[in-house]
């Protein structure tokens, strides 16, 4: 656990009034540090835990998950698409079903 401290400027010429530590895993106005942050999106992404699930195991709020799923959801919604070799009837079907006779065979 770490106590990220704010500093603040009693200086009247100082551009910035207050300012908090800051280091690589806790940027400046981060809350959590980015490896939990990581860890919430994958948990909901990859291990098929809803949001709600994911944050009460973590401590984590709702929107807090919920932005670390959409980055790190980013990565497979930007991948490329694998090419299709075969279709079933799922992704050709649309509406009623319609029978039609070959001229050539008699075979509906």
């Amino acid at each position: 656990m770490w106590r990220k401290r704010r500093w603040y400027c009693t200086e009247p010429a100082c551009p910035r009034r207050s300012f908090t530590e800051q280091v690589r895993q806790v940027p400046s106005g981060a809350r959590i540090t980015t490896r939990l942050r990581n860890a919430a999106g994958r948990r909901v992404r990859d291990a098929g835990s809803t949001v709600v699930q994911a944050a009460r195991d973590l401590g984590l709020s709702w929107p807090t998950v919920m932005d670390a799923f959409r980055t790190a959801g980013q990565a497979v919604t930007a991948a490329a698409l694998e090419p299709v070799t075969v279709l079933g009837i799922d992704e050709t079907r649309r509406g009623r079903m319609q029978w039609r006779q070959n001229p050539e065979t008699g075979r509906w």
